[in-house]
């Protein structure tokens, strides 16, 4: 210990133990008087850096983590197969998290391009929040839409299917009309217009109008229904102007038929055996030709002109050519 006895002490800097003068000369202010720190055996400072004290130095490394710098981590966790590097501060480790953060999220703000059939608009993005909020609505949207394309989907599929089913069978009922009717036909493609082009992508034109060949069939007979409705028309005329008579409705209709059968059956008998005239034979070719119309009063009886009624002509022998 120093001579004299006195102690070395440590006093807080500023006004010492008494009366301090103030800004307000009436008010003097007091400090408490310091009391002396412990001091150190046989030495001559204070005990600042006892055990208590090395104590909370050493809690305060364990909190902050010191002990376990150096550490090793990767250069960047935003790409495949990185090197290591070493750590040795907190300040280190602090710049190295920013650095990786920055690395994983990007860039910020961020303009996102967008096509338009007006031309190209960029979207920005200022943060993260803003563009996680604008993909959720954009998600919920589709999802919304997704749905509403399924159910149409699955409508017209339904409907589709019945087309096809009512669009077969129109094929097999003029298939069998076909053959029923008997005229002849060939199969021949046809072109068919279409709202989509078969075989494309939606991105190579999917939706295009386009036209696509399909199986048909043609007619090839030359004769057609009106040909053979008109002949049918000309017989049925012929057997009306023969067959056809005039009744009295007030009079006996059973004596009338009984004259008209027994009338046909005379004139069968007559042309039987030769006693006919041959003027009446005449006659009658002559009243065929014109269609009967003194009987019918049909002003065209074969659905045309006379001159351009059936001409029958005699292509019989004579009597010296027999």
């Amino acid at each position: 210990m120093p001579s004299g006895g006195i102690q070395p002490v440590i006093t807080p800097s500023g006004p010492q133990v008494g009366t301090t003068p103030s800004e307000n000369p009436n008010v003097q202010t007091t400090t408490p008087p310091v009391v002396n720190a412990p001091t150190i055996p046989g030495g001559c400072c204070p005990d600042l850096w006892g055990e208590k004290n090395n104590m909370e130095l050493q809690r305060l490394k364990r909190s902050v983590g010191t002990d376990n710098m150096p550490v090793s981590v990767p250069d960047q966790i935003a790409k495949d197969n990185p090197a290591q590097m070493m750590i040795g501060s907190l300040a280190e480790l602090h710049l190295w998290q920013v650095q990786q953060l920055d690395g994983v999220l990007g860039k910020w703000p961020v303009g996102i391009p967008i096509p338009t059939p007006a031309g190209t608009t960029t979207v920005g993005m200022p943060n993260m929040a803003e563009a996680v909020a604008e993909m959720v609505g954009m998600l919920v949207s589709q999802q919304v839409t997704a749905a509403q394309i399924l159910n149409t989907s699955s409508r017209a599929m339904v409907q589709a299917g019945s087309a096809t089913q009512q669009a077969h069978l129109a094929h097999l009922t003029a298939k069998a009309n076909a053959d029923f009717l008997g005229y002849e036909n060939r199969p021949s493609a046809v072109e068919m217009p279409l709202t989509y082009t078969p075989g494309k992508d939606l991105s190579d034109g999917l939706l295009n109008e386009s036209r696509a060949q399909i199986k048909g069939f043609e007619n090839t007979d030359n004769t057609d229904i009106k040909a053979i409705l008109a002949e049918l028309l000309q017989a049925a005329a012929i057997i009306r102007a023969v067959y056809w008579r005039k009744l009295d409705a007030r009079g006996d209709i059973k004596t009338q038929l009984r004259q008209n059968i027994r009338g046909q059956g005379d004139f069968i008998d007559k042309a039987a055996t030769g006693d006919g005239n041959d003027s009446d034979w005449e006659e009658y070719l002559r009243q065929v030709a014109e269609g009967f119309r003194g009987v019918t009063g049909d002003a065209n009886p074969y659905n045309r002109p006379p001159e351009e009624g059936p001409q029958i002509k005699d292509r019989s022998p004579g009597e010296g050519k027999k």
